[in-house]
């Protein structure tokens, strides 16, 4: 992670750390089986990424990743034996996330990361079981000290979803309180 980072800063690439990774931030440390890294780079400029991956040693099919992001957004590799999944910015709470990247000292080295608000969104987007779960955890956890004005406009102009919406808000109130 921390050699991906680093790497993806001296090429100029800007990225944010997120899923497990960024909840084990803002929350409780859980285990993971993958990485996932957004980069703000285009689809146009996807080589660049592909060729720093392999630069690394990572594990790069790039007919594969095309395809992979075509289809999904985002495209898998395998770095250090670990799957990272690399998404480009393809959905608005991309825009809205990169300015509100958080800055976190890992050992010795400094790494960009999604902010609590925003893990707490992209788990919103993707609604699995298992986001629902870190949301409730996120809340503990966090619990007053998000920004709860940023997350309700971002849940009505970009979700713009009223089950999630109201799954959320319920979910404040029973874990909150209020």
């Amino acid at each position: 992670m921390k050699r991906l980072g680093g790497a993806l800063e001296a090429a100029g690439i800007e990225y944010a750390l997120g899923g497990a990774l960024a909840f084990n931030i803002w929350a409780q440390a859980r285990g993971t089986k993958d990485i996932d890294i957004a980069t703000y780079v285009g689809v146009g400029d996807v080589e660049r990424v592909f060729s720093l991956l392999q630069q690394l040693g990572a594990d790069v099919e790039r007919s594969a990743c095309r395809w992979e992001l075509k289809q999904w957004g985002h495209f898998e590799v395998t770095f250090e034996l670990v799957r990272v999944d690399v998404f480009l910015p393809d959905l608005p709470l991309y825009d809205w996330a990169y300015p509100r990247r958080r800055r976190v000292r890992i050992e010795d080295a400094e790494l960009w990361f999604w902010s609590a608000e925003d893990v707490l969104l992209f788990k919103l987007v993707f609604f699995r079981d298992k986001d629902k779960l870190d949301i409730k955890v996120l809340l503990k956890v966090q619990g007053s000290n998000l920004d709860f004005d940023y997350i309700r406009k971002a849940l009505r102009e970009i979700l713009d979803d009223e089950e999630r919406t109201k799954w959320f808000e319920d979910t404040v109130r029973e874990i909150l309180k209020g």
